[in-house]
């Protein structure tokens, strides 16, 4: 069963009314959410909704939609183990997942890699710390295939939202298609850059032959690399062990710029005059 993942206003063209639709918002404020779930109940397709409350909660509630409530006074982007947690138990009930315990193997390998990167570790110790200072004052770019082709994109996300730093991404093998023929110019940015190669152990020989061949035609103009490989037993482990490496590296980064990774306040203020603007 496909589960894609919609980050825009209603829904798209495709969907019909034997698709799911999860509308998943810590706030319950999220617009492009309020807009999905709005338009899926205006074409009376099946809604679960995923939130803390407000608008969206509320509306499920006086609808009768099944509503997956959580309490969780932090910030969204913290909430993850909220997320994946509910949508794991809806699909397990709905019958689509047959693995009892996939999260059991997972949370081992998180609370192993946690571990060994807490804030008391040393630095000489914590591959979180020592990335964070190999990208300190650098523009991280982040490649990632297959399974860790999102996870790249959470490292990008929280790069910009804990670390306050500009970042960017890049999935594999796509960026063989552009990105490598943009790394020529400008050269003397060559060191302002810092490339993140987030690895699954478990990728097919064909995503490791690019990474190794573009490792060599890069040469010179990317000696700022780095190598992370997700750890654990299963797909789901190794995704999870990657994000919480790269939450950990942008939280580390932020204590670099002596910035509190906690507040986002140009996005607040990016609301609020959307709100305003568009009444």
């Amino acid at each position: 069963v496909p589960l894609i993942i919609h980050r825009d206003y209603g829904l798209p063209a495709w969907v019909g009314d034997r698709t799911l639709v999860i509308a998943a918002s810590q706030s319950g404020e999220t617009v492009e959410t309020l807009s999905g779930a709005e338009e899926a109940r205006r074409r009376k397709l099946p809604l679960v909704v995923i939130s803390t409350g407000g608008r969206l909660g509320a509306a499920a509630t006086t609808d009768g939609a099944p509503y997956l409530r959580y309490e969780w006074p932090g910030q969204p982007r913290a909430a993850i183990g909220f997320g994946i947690g509910l949508v794991h138990e809806l699909l397990v009930n709905a019958g689509l997942l047959t693995d009892p315990d996939p999260l059991g193997p997972a949370v081992e390998s998180l609370e192993s890699l946690l571990e060994r990167n807490a804030l008391s570790v040393e630095t000489e110790a914590s591959p979180a710390k020592q990335l964070a200072w190999s990208i300190f004052g650098r523009i991280p770019i982040i490649y990632g295939a297959g399974l860790m082709t999102a996870v790249a994109h959470r490292w990008k996300t929280q790069m910009n939202e804990n670390g306050k730093a500009w970042a960017s991404h890049e999935p594999m093998p796509e960026a063989n298609h552009n990105a490598i023929e943009g790394s020529l110019n400008p050269r003397e940015l060559s060191d302002a850059l810092y490339v993140v190669e987030v690895r699954d152990p478990g990728e097919p020989p064909e995503i490791a032959a690019r990474y190794e061949v573009v490792e060599e035609l890069l040469g010179e103009r990317a000696t700022n690399r780095s190598v992370v490989w997700a750890e654990g037993p299963s797909p789901l482990a190794r995704v999870l062990t990657g994000v919480a490496m790269g939450d950990l590296v942008s939280v580390y980064l932020a204590i670099l710029y002596q910035t509190d990774p906690t507040p986002v306040t140009l996005l607040t203020m990016l609301k609020e005059r959307l709100a305003r603007a568009t009444g």
